[in-house]
């Protein structure tokens, strides 16, 4: 019932399991260090990839035919879009200084360029639900 104790890569003594196992060693802390290092990696994601993570990634581009995905400001996210219900052709989704997302529906054909609807203060979680709103189509299965 007892577990060796380990001090400096050798054995310092024996004591009871739940005093030796419940210390915090090394090992297990370096592990810890990697977790966060991995979240801070997240962290330095772009703008415009989040928006599209918000979105739903890949799936959203394979959902929507989303084509020619860009940004002008590393801030923004614009891409054109598949037929819809609504007339939609592309959209342009844009990060304001309150952390939150301004989107424009616009209707491009030819040489017209008609701004259909723009929607300010947007949450990122709200993102598919406007979309879907705004153009009828479905951003996940």
């Amino acid at each position: 019932g007892k577990d060796a104790s380990h001090k400096g890569g050798k054995i310092a003594g024996f004591e009871k399991e739940s005093v030796n196992r419940g210390r915090a060693e090394k090992s297990r802390l370096k592990k810890e260090g990697m977790i966060k290092l991995k979240d801070i990696l997240n962290e330095a994601l772009k703008p415009y990839e989040i928006i599209l993570q918000q979105l739903g990634g890949n799936r959203f581009v394979a959902m929507t035919g989303a084509k020619n995905l860009g940004t002008s400001t590393k801030k923004d996210l614009s891409f054109s879009i598949g037929r819809n219900a609504k007339k939609v052709t592309h959209v342009k989704i844009t990060l304001t200084s309150a952390d939150l997302y301004d989107v424009k529906f616009i209707n491009a054909r030819g040489p017209k360029i008609k701004v259909l609807k723009k929607v300010k203060g947007v949450y990122g979680d709200m993102l598919p639900k406007i979309f879907k709103k705004y153009t009828g189509m479905n951003v996940r299965l």
